[in-house]
């Protein structure tokens, strides 16, 4: 299921090439900088031909250690994988002499963190689904990003007036699946997963991972605030222990369906989130559809007092009137296939792609046995169905836990075999 410019007019063509040259580092003009991260700076730099690219190097003081030379080789070695992904920025030229540097694609429209707050609804959900597009495609790669947040999320300007181009960037932490994960440092605390923050409790950072930051970028753009804030401890506390507010409660102008889609990207145990960024992406879009395009509908309602409802996965302190209030947009006011109101908690668009079968309609998180969520509370109520159909997807998920447990023990094991025997 993809997002076009045939479908919604302010889709912007992603087909952009970026330019296919050899860069002779020492010719390079300077022009500005634009950033810098935990460990490297980021310059605007012209070549001879009048291209424009953005410079990674590595920031130091006098001496740079092999590891730094190695981190840098390795991350542009992974980057340079991922360049024919649409959604990924492109590497452009990399080298090791004076020192490391990626000359990577000019993205001249700042970063999303720029434009929290400033995006309506569909572009927000636009966005949403791109970063899932261009991740998905990584982990069908081999590589998980393990550092979503909006900085590394950068736009390119458009001259037709369409949302403008988007990428993801900043692979500096991408690790190749097959590898332990355990090592990842230099995160953000306000976009990590619990994983992320405690992998003796919660397991290894996967692509999984992934999900759960862009879980946190989505309730972002579309409340206009992070799920946890505050100082680093309480912000690591929330992602570990606490619920946040539902979406919907924070901004009047969200349908309560966004709560359960975050709601399962948000999940703090990996088996409880969606199996896949694929499916992340699917949801993603059919929200995209139901608010944009107002399609037909399928009703996916959950009993307002029920303990399967999506709400009762977010933090339930937040009132009606601690609400944040924003103005619907028309197509709201108009009479949404998404509405927000107390008989009818959620609709959801039905894609003609879907088959007409009640089972094939579902998404992945509607055929989970519990509602999906932010906590660890054990769900008492399950969803509409023939109890037959619901044991089976029970014993089905037990089993599913059991052999991921199996295998990560096995995995576990192994590496530390191979560990004792190579070293670390």
């Amino acid at each position: 299921m993809t997002l076009n410019p045939n479908e919604y007019e302010l889709i912007p063509d992603q087909t952009l090439e970026s330019p296919d040259i050899d860069i002779d580092r020492n010719s390079l003009e300077e022009l500005e900088h634009i950033g810098s991260g935990g460990t490297a700076d980021v310059t605007k730099m012209r070549t001879e031909s009048g291209t424009v690219v953005a410079l990674k190097q590595p920031r130091f003081r006098e001496t740079l250690d092999h590891r730094t030379t190695d981190s840098f080789t390795s991350e542009a070695k992974t980057w340079a994988q991922l360049d024919d992904i649409t959604g990924v920025v492109d590497v452009i030229d990399w080298g090791s002499t004076p020192v490391p540097w990626i000359a990577l694609e000019y993205m001249d429209g700042g970063s999303l963190a720029a434009r929290i707050g400033e995006t309506s609804i569909e572009e927000s959900l636009w966005i949403s689904y791109c970063v899932a597009d261009a991740v998905h495609q990584a982990h069908r790669r081999g590589v998980a990003h393990f550092d979503l947040k909006p900085d590394n999320v950068l736009f390119r300007s458009t001259a037709t007036k369409t949302w403008d181009l988007l990428k993801v960037s900043d692979w500096g932490l991408a690790k190749q699946l097959l590898h332990d994960s355990r090592d990842v440092n230099g995160l953000s605390p306000r976009y990590s997963a619990p994983e992320q923050l405690d992998p003796d409790t919660s397991g290894s950072p996967d692509d999984l991972t992934d999900i759960y930051q862009l879980g946190v970028i989505v309730y972002e753009l579309l409340t206009g605030e992070p799920p946890f804030s505050g100082d680093s401890q309480t912000i690591i506390s929330g992602h570990l222990a606490e619920s946040p507010a539902q979406p919907s409660k924070v901004s009047d102008a969200l349908p309560t369906a966004v709560d359960t889609v975050v709601g399962t990207a948000l999940a703090k145990k990996k088996a409880d989130r969606y199996e896949s960024m694929l499916d992340f992406r699917r949801d993603i879009a059919t929200l995209f559809r139901a608010v944009a395009l107002d399609a037909p509908a399928s009703s996916i309602s959950y009993d307002d007092q029920s303990k399967s409802s999506p709400a009762a996965d977010f933090d339930p302190s937040v009132s009606e009137d601690s609400k944040t209030t924003v103005e619907p947009d028309d197509h709201f006011a108009a009479g949404s296939n998404l509405r927000n109101d107390a008989d009818s908690p959620g609709v959801l668009d039905s894609i003609q792609e879907h088959s007409k079968s009640d089972e094939n309609r579902k998404f992945p998180w509607q055929q989970r046995e519990n509602a999906p969520g932010l906590n660890d509370v054990e769900q008492t109520t399950s969803r509409e169905g023939s109890p037959a159909l619901d044991g089976m997807k029970s014993k089905t998920k037990e089993n599913h836990k059991e052999q991921s447990q199996d295998s990560a023990q096995v995995l576990s094991m192994l590496l530390s075999v191979l560990k004792r025997l190579f070293g670390s």
